[in-house]
C-alpha cells in the first residue's frame, strides 16, 4: 500500500536558528530506515504532543500511547498499529524498496550538526538536515560505505532547528520534514509536522542508530486511498483505521484528531559535504 519515493525534502525553509557558539561541526549520512514497529505497548518513539494519552481517554483522541523500551510513558507511534494491516497488502515491500533506494542514491538524507563544543553534552547546536546527490559507494552487502563526501542539492531547502546533545545523543525538535511518498501507485508530500529527532552521533567505530518522528495528516493518506485506482473496500479500510488510529492536533470543532504520529528507526554513517 505504501513505498517510500526515492527522495528527501525540507519543507518550505524555515526562519534560521539563533546562533550557538562556534565549535566542531559533524555530518552523517542515514544509511537505513525502518517502520517503528510496537510489541505488547513497547515502542521507539516520542512524546510528541507532551501528554500521556488513554484508551478511550480525554486527550489523544482517546488512542493509547505506547511506553518506550526504557519505560518512558506517553510514546506517540500510532501508525505501527497500522502496520499489521497495511503490510498484508502492498506495503510489504516497502523497507526492502526503502534499502534500495538508498543504495542507488535516489534517498540520501544528510545531516549537518555546528557548533558542537561537546560530543558528551551540549545544550545548543546547530542541526541541519539536507537532500544530497549523486550514487554512493556501496559494500559487498548492498550497503552505503562510511566517510563519503556528498553534494548537496541546491533544489531543496535545508530543515534547520537548534537542538542538544545528551550522553553522546543529540536532539532536536519543532521540525518540519517531508517525505514524499507512494501510496496506492500515486506520489505525494508526506509531510511529518512537528517533527523530533534522536541520533547517536557517528564515529570511526561504526553505524549509530537514530530516530525521527512527527504528524502525518489523515487527510492526505485518505485523499489518495479514495482515488479511482484504489479497490473501494481497501478505501474503507484505510478510513476506519485512520479514524480509530489519528492520535494528534484535535479539531477545535469537532474533537476529531487530524494526524496520525509516526516513527521510523534510522541507521547513520559518518559523511562529508562537498563545498563549492
Amino acid at each position: 500500500m505504501l513505498s517510500f519515493l526515492a527522495s528527501f525534502l525540507g519543507c518550505d525553509s524555515p526562519p534560521p536558528a539563533p546562533a550557538c557558539e562556534d565549535g566542531d561541526e559533524l555530518v552523517f549520512v542515514t544509511s537505513a530506515i525502518t517502520f517503528s514497529r510496537q510489541e505488547n505497548g513497547i515502542s521507539d518513539g516520542f512524546d510528541l504532543d507532551e501528554t500521556v494519552s488513554t484508551a478511550g481517554g480525554t486527550t489523544g483522541c482517546g488512542v493509547a500511547d505506547f511506553t518506550s523500551p526504557l519505560g518512558e510513558p506517553g510514546i506517540d507511534n500510532s501508525f505501527a498499529n497500522l502496520l499489521p494491516v497495511l503490510e498484508a497488502t502492498e506495503a510489504q515491500a516497502v523497507e526492502s524498496l526503502i534499502a534500495q533506494a538508498i543504495a542507488s542514491g535516489e534517498l540520501l538524507m544528510l545531516w549537518r550538526v555546528r557548533g558542537i563544543q561537546s560530543s558528551e553534552s551540549d545544550d545548543c547546536v546547530q542541526v541541519e538536515g539536507f537532500r544530497a546527490l549523486g550514487a554512493p559507494l556501496v559494500g559487498n552487502d548492498g550497503l552505503l560505505l562510511p566517510e563519503q563526501t556528498f553534494a548537496l542539492d541546491p533544489s531543496v531547502p535545508a530543515v534547520q532547528a537548534q537542538g542538544s546533545i545528551s550522553d553522546g545523543r543529540l536532539f532536536a525538535k519543532d521540525l518540519e520534514v517531508e517525505l514524499p511518498v507512494q501510496i496506492f501507485s500515486t506520489y505525494i508530500p508526506m509531510v511529518l509536522h512537528g517533527a523530533q529527532i534522536e541520533f547517536s552521533l557517528p564515529n570511526e567505530h561504526g553505524p549509530s542508530s537514530g530516530r525521527l518522528a512527527g504528524g502525518v495528516e489523515t487527510a492526505i493518506i485518505q485523499e489518495v486511498a479514495d482515488g479511482e485506482n484504489v479497490d473501494d473496500a481497501l478505501s474503507g479500510i484505510v478510513a476506519a483505521l485512520l479514524a480509530y488510529h489519528a492520535d494528534l492536533e484535535p479539531d477545535t470543532s469537532t474533537g476529531e484528531c487530524q494526524q496520525l504520529s509516526f516513527t521510523v528507526n534510522t541507521t547513520l554513517l559518518p559523511a562529508f559535504i562537498w563545498e563549492e
